[in-house]
């Protein structure tokens, strides 16, 4: 399966269309659904399918782009967004995606997110696997204490 991905084109595997940066900070190709940029203007780059029609629509004002023959499309708005949230809706092929975009200044309150001067990591995944692991290592350990001078009667 991956060495056919190697050989596909963009196109064929960006599915429908994403959204690869928004003024010019890269996405990773993942659909997020708030994004912060400190410009009015920001430029959307993306993919789609070649010569696909894109619309896009910004606090209910719908533009519409093409992919080029390549399926890459950009879109800049005409005018400068206001400063604060604004309702960013992309649809192609039937796929929609969603962004609250809020543009200018990035005040203190991000909606979780902080300059953290600790150096931790945040948690992730589940405990569960490694309890388990941890148990049966431990378990081991504790019969092959038990055992070690056991004899094997033949």
């Amino acid at each position: 399966m991956l060495v056919l991905a190697l050989f596909v084109s963009k196109s064929a595997w960006a599915g429908g269309f994403t959204v690869s940066s928004i003024g010019g900070v890269t996405t990773n190709n993942l659909q997020v659904s708030k994004f912060w940029h400190t410009s009015l203007k920001p430029v959307f780059r993306g993919v789609a399918l070649p010569g696909a029609d894109i619309t896009i629509t910004i606090d209910g004002t719908a533009f519409q782009i093409a992919a080029d023959s390549s399926g890459d499309w950009v879109f800049t708005p005409t005018a400068d967004l206001t400063a604060g949230e604004h309702q960013v809706v992309l649809t192609s092929g039937g796929s929609t995606q969603t962004i609250t975009l809020t543009t200018g200044s990035v005040g203190s309150d991000l909606g979780g997110w902080s300059n953290a001067s600790s150096s931790a990591l945040p948690a992730s995944g589940v405990a569960w696997p490694t309890v388990l692991i941890l148990s049966i290592g431990g378990l081991g350990v504790v019969l092959g204490l038990k055992y070690r001078n056991a004899k094997v009667l033949s």
